[in-house]
């Protein structure tokens, strides 16, 4: 039996699993890193005769994950991870929203950089707090919307935590894929991706790749590593990635923007074009991933044949039907 995180709770799970008594159930939170629970809804679930939970996130494996789910019953094993499914559906929901980002072209950057940041967590208001104390904030485009509500326990010693916005009314529409034209205009996309607590790669990442933008991110300790192993050919014209290393989260977020310091100095259009092989070639190697079938887990392939097999393709197994039709053979 399968749950979708993002349209179940988790009492209805333990409702759905006490009617229907599955011994086996799949959490599918496929467009998140993590699904809260505590041990006595776990506890509720075996009770209910469930012997198996499967979980599926769009996230690395870590052990983080060992220290959290399995105190609570359950196993490591049980976990699915699909690191790359950002990159598929990124890919969709800018089509979707009629975003031309395969034709593309720049030739006017007007700002050294743009970064957008809705969500207040500590990993981007530390990267605020640092874009202030370099004097950047009115450099380039940043907005802070702090929606749903803001991080009250953040001591910042540089930013007035007052809201920034741009003209794509973002606060209102909440929509991260209604690409405006100030991400156009600028240089460099300076990124707070999701979380720091593990491995990540979301479509704050994913949107510059496609489009064809350089970009730095503030995420999980070592995030660039996980962008190199997958192919992805970084900066290091331009971006000292030893502050990706960094243990402490404000030294981290320090160093990380003083790379946007000799960047107020250049071209960027003539930096651009000299970049512009490396953005060739991880726009490339995103649709590389997205096109090979070994990137989605054996279990969303089982999934969506058996939906097929009775014609009942509909909800999130819609996505998978998409991402699987678009593989090519190898």
């Amino acid at each position: 039996m399968w749950f979708h995180n993002e349209t179940h709770q988790n009492l209805d799970i333990i409702q759905q699993c006490k009617i229907h008594k599955p011994s086996t159930i799949y959490i599918n939170t496929d467009t998140e890193w993590f699904w809260g629970i505590d041990k006595e809804q776990v506890d509720e679930l075996y009770d209910a005769g469930v012997e198996n939970i499967y979980i599926i996130f769009s996230s690395y494996n870590c052990e983080f994950y060992k220290n959290y789910y399995e105190p609570r019953g359950i196993p490591t094993a049980n976990l699915i991870f699909w690191p790359t499914f950002w990159f598929n559906w990124a890919e969709r929901l800018l089509v979707g929203n009629n975003n031309l980002y395969k034709t593309q072209t720049y030739n006017n950057f007007l700002y050294p950089f743009i970064s957008l940041n809705n969500k207040s967590h500590n990993h981007r208001c530390a990267m605020i707090d640092m874009i202030a104390k370099y004097n950047l904030l009115d450099s380039g485009k940043v907005t802070w919307n702090k929606t749903p509500h803001p991080n009250l326990n953040y001591n910042f010693r540089y930013f007035d935590n007052g809201f920034r916005g741009l003209s794509d009314d973002f606060v209102n529409k909440l929509d991260s894929f209604l690409i405006c034209q100030e991400q156009h205009q600028s240089f460099l996309h300076v990124i707070g991706e999701a979380t720091t607590d593990v491995p990540f790669i979301t479509e704050k990442t994913v949107i510059p790749i496609l489009y064809k933008k350089p970009f730095i991110t503030i995420a999980d300790k070592n995030f660039s590593s996980y962008l190199r192993n997958l192919g992805f050919e970084l900066f290091d014209e331009i971006i000292d990635y030893s502050y990706d290393s960094l243990e402490n989260l404000e030294d981290r977020a320090d160093a990380m923007i003083k790379n946007i310091l000799p960047l107020l100095k250049e071209d960027y259009n003539k930096l651009y074009q000299k970049l512009l092989p490396k953005l060739e070639h991880n726009y490339n190697r995103a649709w590389q991933i997205i096109k090979d079938i070994n990137y989605i887990p054996d279990i969303i392939q089982e999934r969506y044949e058996s939906v097929k097999a009775i014609g009942k393709i509909e909800g999130f197994d819609g996505r998978y039907q998409i991402f699987i039709e678009q593989t090519v053979p190898n």
